[in-house]
């Protein structure tokens, strides 16, 4: 962003002096273009490990949950009393 704001001050100003377009152009331009292009890059690997992050914190409460149903069922259902007769 920092980088981002100098490329346009300089665009700014050499669009300023008769030529300073062409040559602020020339000079700043795909610089200024590589900068948006980083950053555009860096948001969306940034909301990429967001949602990956959601998704796996996601899949870690549903197996919680699934782990807590299996213990409350196991503990409501009657133990079945094993003889030695049984086999």
């Amino acid at each position: 962003m920092e980088r981002e704001n100098e490329l346009r001050g300089l665009i700014e100003k050499a669009n300023e002096s008769s030529g300073g377009a062409v040559i602020g152009s020339l000079a700043y331009r795909s610089d200024y273009e590589s900068v948006l292009a980083e950053e555009k890059l860096l948001q969306r690997t940034a909301a990429e490990k967001i949602a990956l992050s959601q998704r796996q914190r996601s899949s870690k409460a549903t197996r919680r949950f699934a782990e807590r149903l299996v213990l409350q069922r196991d503990a409501t259902q009657p133990q079945r009393v094993r003889h030695d007769t049984d086999r």
